[in-house]
């Protein structure tokens, strides 16, 4: 349930919010609301968002025949433009599975707090 709606949420607004972090916060909605675990959460947030940036960039470089992307993996020493795709996934995915760990850390701190205020009580 994390990774489709990072994937959802990361595509709407990587094409309504032109800032590169406006998919943190819905990734840790995904892993407060949703999150089985801690391992679970950061996988499907990597996932969800690494292939959403993957998909994207992929597709604007297709636009012009990956000039640019072969030029900036050329300065970057990856040698071919799909290692700048590649490089741009694992960022965005690390971004995403980040903010859906810490969504789902946040709950689970909740959960231990009221049960602690449960057991002075």
């Amino acid at each position: 349930m994390v990774f489709i709606l990072v994937f959802a949420g990361s595509l709407l607004a990587n094409f309504l919010i032109p800032f590169w972090w406006s998919t943190v916060p819905i990734a840790m909605v995904g892993g407060f609301c949703f999150g089985k675990s801690g391992r679970s959460s950061f996988l499907q947030g990597f996932l969800g968002n690494g292939l959403v940036w993957g998909a994207l960039i992929f597709i604007r470089s297709v636009r012009n025949d990956h000039i640019l992307a072969t030029r900036i993996a050329r300065l970057l020493h990856l040698g071919h433009w799909g290692g700048l795709i590649l490089v741009c996934m694992i960022i965005g995915g690390l971004l995403a599975g980040l903010g859906s760990l810490t969504g789902y850390l946040f709950r689970q701190s909740l959960n231990r707090r009221q049960s602690i205020i449960n057991l002075k009580t």
